[in-house]
């Protein structure tokens, strides 16, 4: 018994799905595997969750950058010994080096989304930001309001 092409193209289409999709493969950008029914496993599309996560992580990362160097501007200093050497490099190359490794980052954490430690780190890292976001609006308010009196 021979199969049809049809058959053929069945059968190979159910063995891809029988196996683990890889982290990285050529359905990554292009579709595939859109879910999975078990915990920690790749798939190959995206879904909206993680979007709206990963562009609430990298706005506030915008925006600490940029309160960062308001502060910096009205006579603060920075802690972060890393950032603050970047920052002498020039306002360009520090928010270009930060942007570019919280953009690594979230790539990482995106490809590992249905990994429970993965969305933790997510989960994490969108509510540090939200407090650092939080402290530097007291200080930007705080401050304007300290140079009004």
């Amino acid at each position: 018994m021979s199969l049809s092409r049809n058959d053929h193209q069945l059968a190979v289409r159910v063995e891809r799905r029988s196996r683990p999709t890889p982290m990285l493969s050529k359905y990554s950008l292009w579709g595939g595997r859109r879910q999975s029914r078990q915990g920690d496993t790749y798939t190959d599309l995206y879904g909206t969750r993680a979007f709206v996560a990963m562009l609430l992580i990298t706005i506030l990362n915008v925006l600490d950058a940029f309160f960062t160097l308001v502060y910096l501007q009205r006579g603060g200093s920075e802690a972060n010994p890393i950032a603050d050497w970047l920052i002498q490099l020039g306002p360009a190359t520090f928010i270009f080096c930060k942007t570019f490794i919280m953009g690594g980052a979230l790539a990482i954490l995106c490809l590992h989304k249905n990994f429970s430690r993965a969305r933790f780190g997510v989960l994490l890292g969108a509510s540090l930001y939200v407090l650092l976001t939080v402290y530097h609006l007291i200080l930007f308010f705080r401050l304007d309001v300290g140079q009004l009196l």
